[in-house]
């Protein structure tokens, strides 16, 4: 009887799996790859990704919109559009600090990262593959067209990414004749922070604005940072911008204080062409938090197109 048991214990080691030759290929088969553009050029990461963890507003707002549950996020959403994806996920830290403990238990098979945790990027590929998806705000919505389209690629979504495409085209193409209908002089994008204001220019997060538009930037004689420069009311009425976008960070982040719309409602402003001609438009809360996501460019087109047809009907 010894004999016979080391006889089947030898023949089960050696006799070869029972499982089909496809599952066999399958088991031994590396994950598949696919190449997508990165904000550091063309990367190769795992092709649709049962997990991955999202550490960037703007991904998060386009690969949900494609249907897409991602497995981990930040801990909190800010944006109402998000919340259920928030409720669906592990949260784990911020978009600055992601959670790495949590993330270890995870064990996504992918990582999109924004600007904001790329330092991290080497560290966070111990745990697994990870790219920086940041946009560049001077050409915002194509890149954001581009992620779309990449992202539609990455998780088999190739045909929603598709429809969605056309959507925000046709959608930017009405925006720019509305706006061309207009012929505005020129614009300033502005930022208020509770009663602090920053100016941005055409190389900053929000140069789409003026870029991808068509609208001018107003003359002024400072260099307009990339991350905004502290201006006052004062440089406002002496600029004297055509139009005004205005984009409320402490709303937009949940802060106590006033509006911007309370903040601008002042003398200054009052001289200004912009306030008493109606010429101002209030960029969305996604505009700050989740720049460059399909949402949020739709979102703000729409936004943009119906003040600028407003206006051309008073």
């Amino acid at each position: 009887m010894e004999s016979i048991r080391i006889l089947n214990a030898v023949l089960l080691v050696a006799l070869p799996c029972a499982c089909s030759p496809q599952e066999r290929d399958t088991a031994a088969a590396p994950a598949a790859l696919i190449r997508i553009t990165t904000a550091e050029g063309s990367a190769e990461v795992p092709a649709r990704p049962a997990k991955v963890a999202v550490y960037d507003y703007a991904v998060l707002d386009t690969v949900t919109a494609l249907g897409v549950h991602p497995a981990v996020v930040p801990e909190k959403s800010f944006l109402d559009y998000l919340d259920q994806a928030s409720a669906q996920a592990v949260g784990a830290g911020t978009i600055f600090e992601p959670d790495q403990e949590a993330l270890h238990a995870a064990r996504p098979d992918l990582i999109m990262l924004g600007l904001s945790a790329n330092r991290l990027q080497h560290e966070l590929k111990a745990i697994a593959p990870t790219v920086n998806m940041s946009v560049n705000g001077s050409s915002l919505i194509s890149d954001g067209l581009k992620r779309l389209d990449d992202f539609g690629r990455l998780f088999g979504k190739t045909a929603e990414a598709e429809a969605l495409h056309r959507q925000t085209a046709r959608l930017l193409a009405d925006t720019r004749a509305a706006i061309r209908a207009q012929n505005p002089h020129n614009a300033l994008v502005i930022m208020v922070n509770g009663g602090k204001l920053s100016a941005f220019g055409e190389a900053s997060y929000f140069g789409w604005v003026y870029r991808e538009l068509g609208i001018p930037i107003a003359p002024n004689s400072l260099a307009l940072q990339q991350r905004g420069l502290p201006v006052s009311f004062e440089f406002l009425r002496q600029t004297d911008p055509d139009w005004l976008f205005v984009v409320d960070r402490s709303t937009a982040v949940g802060e106590a204080g006033l509006a911007a719309r309370s903040v601008l409602d002042n003398p200054l402003m009052h001289q200004t062409r912009a306030w008493r001609q109606g010429h101002i438009v209030y960029l969305s809360s996604a505009a700050f938090i989740a720049g460059g996501g399909i949402r949020q460019i739709q979102l703000d087109l729409n936004n943009i197109r119906r003040a600028f047809i407003q206006t051309a009907t008073h």
